[in-house]
């Protein structure tokens, strides 16, 4: 009798973790599922560089109007969700001064990356120019897209970008 109880822990045991395991892995990748990333691309760099402004993608910037941190073109199938990017409608002389300035400040040479902005699957949504090389991608269904702008003080910009996501 007790042996049958004891296999029957087992079994329950196992039937416990195993139902656990399934759990753990379905909220684990639901939660990386919708993340995409940015991808360092020379090219990138160099069609920003070359003041090459894309017809197929709309242009967004964060920071300074005449210094901006970053510059981030999302191809026209795809719609930028947030408010924290300010749209332009860019042109080669534009472009050329915000690459001087981003490069080239107060006799500083700044450090600045060409990316690819990449969905889970690994397709270009757009491309990114910046000195820095790293943030967050989140898509939204098939065609809408959250890209983090650099910001100084992080922390705060995270809780904000948290909050307005969950409300749209």
């Amino acid at each position: 009798m007790n042996e049958r109880i004891e296999n029957l822990n087992g079994i329950t045991n196992k039937i416990f973790l195993g139902a656990l395991l399934l759990i753990l892995t379905a909220v684990f990748s639901g939660c990386s599922a919708n993340y995409g990333r940015l991808k360092l691309s020379k090219e990138v760099e160099q069609t920003f560089e070359n003041a090459v402004v894309l017809s197929d993608h709309k242009y967004y910037y964060s920071g300074g109007d005449f210094r901006p941190r970053a510059i981030l073109a999302i191809h026209n199938s795809y719609k930028l969700k947030t408010s924290l990017w300010k749209e332009v409608d860019l042109d080669p002389e534009q472009l050329r001064n915000w690459i001087l300035f981003m490069t080239e400040f107060r006799g500083y040479n700044f450090r600045t990356f060409g990316s690819r902005v990449l969905d889970p699957e690994g397709k270009q949504v757009g491309i990114w120019y910046s000195a820095w090389n790293r943030t967050p991608v989140k898509m939204f269904g098939e065609n809408e897209v959250a890209v983090y702008p650099p910001m100084v003080g992080t922390e705060v910009f995270h809780g904000y970008l948290e909050a307005e996501w969950r409300n749209k």
